[in-house]
């Protein structure tokens, strides 16, 4: 049996309307490594996802 990922296992609400800030990126082809490093994909629940913000 292959075991679940933590994000296959974490589940978010729905939402219809966002308040915060939106912040642009002007540039094409944006590396994902600009917006959550790789080090920060072996977070775990207690720690995701405030500790993988922008970077």
């Amino acid at each position: 049996m292959k075991p679940q990922t933590l994000m296959a296992r974490m589940k978010m609400d729905k939402f219809d309307r966002h308040s915060g800030v939106a912040a642009p990126m002007p540039i094409t082809n944006v590396d994902t490594d600009m917006i959550i490093p790789w080090q920060f994909l072996t977070a775990t629940k207690s720690n995701w996802p405030q500790n993988a913000s922008v970077h």
